[in-house]
This record gives C-alpha cells, sequence and structure tokens, in this order.
C-alpha cells in the first residue's frame, strides 16, 4: 500500500465490507499487518468480513443523507 502508507499495526476501517470490494479491502489490509475493523449492517454480513480477514465486525445503522434516520417518522405527515 504505497499510496496510504499501511504499516501493520494500524487501524483500517472498511465500510460495506461484506461486499465484493469490501472483502477486498479487508484481505489487503490483513495481509498488510493492520487491524481490520468492518462495518455491516447484519451480522450474517459481519461474519463474512470476519472470514475475509477483518479483526471485528461492527454492526452500523444506516442514516440518510440528510443526517436523519429513514425508519423515524416525520412530524405531521401521516402514512
Amino acid at each position: 500500500m504505497h499510496r496510504g502508507a499501511l504499516r501493520p499495526g494500524e487501524v483500517v476501517l472498511v465500510l460495506g465490507a461484506a461486499g465484493g470490494v469490501g472483502s477486498g479491502a479487508c484481505q489487503l489490509a490483513a495481509a498488510y499487518g493492520a487491524r481490520v475493523i468492518a462495518a455491516v449492517s447484519t451480522d450474517e454480513k459481519a461474519e463474512l468480513a470476519r472470514s475475509a480477514g477483518a479483526t471485528r465486525g461492527r454492526r452500523c445503522r444506516r442514516i440518510s443523507r440528510r443526517g436523519q434516520d429513514p425508519h423515524r417518522r416525520p412530524r405531521g405527515r401521516p402514512r
């Protein structure tokens, strides 16, 4: 990893770690000796990321682009 200058023992956060590119990032970072934290949406995806080399999987809640929880009901507007 020349551009990022990744060194053994550093921590790498991989978003979407259960996908194709994310699992590849987990594998590369683990091969360089980094601690890999995988950000995923389910426990099954966390297990998949761990099998790709992530040190630990962290479940993250989805936040919309406006910074609001998409599952929260807006006030004043009936569904």
